[in-house]
């Protein structure tokens, strides 16, 4: 599946006549990673993200992006997912197709995910995404449906908040995010078969840009699983209902 996205990108880049699209990244270095608010690893990961489209415009966009999560443990004492530690814990590839309008953007994208071991499959998600900007904050409504493995589907709900403590040059983002999951999706999250809220989840994020297209951003997040059948199923698997997690890394674009 990725490689089906990876030349779909390729055909929408060349299909395009305008400038080379632009290229986006970030590498990151975390405590812990969280899936969808469901505790993947419960040690050191190593993030990577590259997205690829053009310059973001009024009008209809495209982008292809990866996103890998690389598992820095070295035995199974940290991994939640059935596996031995080391190596990847999750591979995805995301095509969106976007149309933007002054202050408001609705995207369609199709991404095939790639993870390790027992916990989660692999599988082709198709999703819609709103975005916004209303009275300086930027809300987001994402409806996703798995149309694979799982066959199933929910929604996230969030929103963020931008603060520039030195304009252009140093931010600081909060964002707090809630979902809502069909039986099917909390049965592959949680191991509840079982519909209700999934988790609340809690990023604070300081960044800082320094020459063109650099910066360096360091921060905290926090999950916590809500519906009390996620809970149980979690503390049945002796897995965490709640994760606070470190994080610091760079990004770039040109």
């Amino acid at each position: 599946m990725l490689q089906t996205l990876g030349c779909l990108a390729l055909a929408l880049s060349g299909a395009c006549r305008a400038a080379p699209p632009r290229v986006d990244g970030a590498v990151e270095l975390a405590s812990s990673y969280v899936f969808r608010g469901s505790p993947r690893v419960a040690g050191e990961v190593l993030t990577t993200r590259l997205t690829v489209g053009p310059e973001q415009a009024v009008g209809t966009n495209w982008s292809f992006s990866l996103h890998g999560v690389n598992d820095l443990t070295d035995d199974a004492d940290g991994v939640l997912d059935g596996s031995d530690g080391g190596l990847f814990a999750q591979l995805d590839g995301t095509l969106e197709l976007a149309h933007s309008l002054p202050g408001f953007e609705l995207a369609a994208s199709v991404t095939g995910f790639t993870f390790r071991g027992d916990a989660l499959r692999d599988t082709t998600e198709v999703a819609l995404t709103a975005r916004s900007e209303v009275l300086g904050l930027d809300p987001t409504l994402l409806v996703f449906y798995d149309v694979d493995e799982v066959e199933g589907g929910g929604l996230r709900a969030s929103l963020l908040r931008r603060f520039e403590l030195e304009p252009e040059r140093v931010q600081l983002r909060v964002l707090g995010a809630l979902s809502v999951l069909s039986d099917d999706q909390g049965q592959a999250l949680f191991g509840a078969d079982e519909a209700g809220v999934g988790a609340f989840e809690g990023e604070l994020r300081l960044s800082g840009l320094f020459g063109a297209g650099r910066s360096l951003f360091a921060g905290v997040r926090v999950a916590r699983v809500v519906g009390s059948d996620y809970r149980s199923a979690l503390a049945d698997a002796g897995r965490p209902a709640e994760e606070v997690s470190a994080f610091c890394g760079f990004g770039f674009g040109y």
